[in-house]
């Protein structure tokens, strides 16, 4: 038929539902969401703990102390990769909302790139970005509005109690071709100071 996905409507919603679910275990690791312990006694599920809750020896809060604005600085970010430094990590990805990036996007200088033989197309490199830590990749993430993570990613792993798994509704049920995807993970800092994070930046994105 017209418009089915080849193996079937259920098998294009199945991936579509794991995707959704993947990015829903993203949002949890580089939470603020405190630990909460499952009761299987009862419905109340368990939501594990997030990189912000776990990174307490490099935090920045913006506004305050010595870092009185609420932007995205080039300094403020130097700081705080050199604090990760200094404790013996190399963060290599940085993790931010549309106000960081753009702030980031402000701080290199634009260059010229050839995409044809008639003309050359202006870029800005924001991708990337070169600190004391060394380079590190810019992630947009839209789960992050006043918060930017500096992270290492070799000191941070998920453990899956349960992998992502269909599990199809039992006989009995009237839709027998449905279910639905079931997993159980923990997110595992083996060492958090060799991260930072950046709390209270005044954007609303």
């Amino acid at each position: 038929v017209a418009g089915i996905p080849k193996g079937g409507e259920l098998n294009e919603q199945k991936s579509l539902k794991l995707k959704a679910l993947l990015n829903d275990v993203e949002a949890s690791v580089i939470s603020a969401a405190t630990r909460v312990q499952p009761l299987p006694a009862s419905n109340q599920a368990g939501v594990m703990a997030g990189m912000q809750t776990f990174i307490v020896s490099n935090a920045i809060a913006c506004g305050a102390g010595d870092f009185k604005s609420r932007t995205l600085e080039d300094t403020t970010y130097d700081i705080l990769a050199g604090r990760c430094v200094k404790k013996g990590g190399h963060p290599n990805k940085v993790f931010g909302g549309i106000g960081a990036k753009r702030a980031i996007a402000g701080w290199v200088t634009q260059v010229n790139r050839p995409v044809s033989d008639q003309g050359k197309k202006l870029m800005k490199l924001v991708n990337q970005y070169e600190s004391v830590a060394g380079m590190q990749d810019i992630v947009l993430s839209m789960n992050l509005t006043t918060v930017l993570l500096m992270i290492e990613t070799g000191r941070w792993e998920i453990g899956w109690l349960r992998e992502p798994q269909w599990d199809p509704y039992p006989g009995g049920i009237a839709d027998i071709n449905g279910g639905v995807y079931k997993l159980e993970a923990t997110l595992i800092s083996l060492a958090e100071e060799a991260s930072g994070k950046m709390t209270n930046l005044n954007y609303v994105e």
